[in-house]
């Protein structure tokens, strides 16, 4: 995804964290135990949120990468 972002092909950033967002999320929930997939899921989100924020959805970003701050906090609890 990052690298996409670096071509400036925006669009093909976005499915590719899209798609490691929908891996994060099915592995955080199948053992939400494993701070791994936690991570790997606040990863996900905030490189979504940056994609977003490039894209100039700035609404959509600040959900999105809420969500990433959510989930990060979440683990040094």
């Amino acid at each position: 995804a990052v690298l996409y972002e670096e071509q400036n092909d925006l669009p093909a950033a976005r499915t590719a964290w899209l798609q490691m967002l929908r891996t994060c999320r099915a592995l955080a929930q199948r053992d939400p135990k494993n701070v791994d997939y936690r991570l790997d899921l606040a990863t996900a989100l905030s490189g979504l949120g940056g994609s977003e924020l490039l894209s100039g959805e700035k609404a959509k970003a600040a959900e999105t990468l809420a969500e990433a701050r959510d989930r990060l906090q979440e683990l040094v609890k």
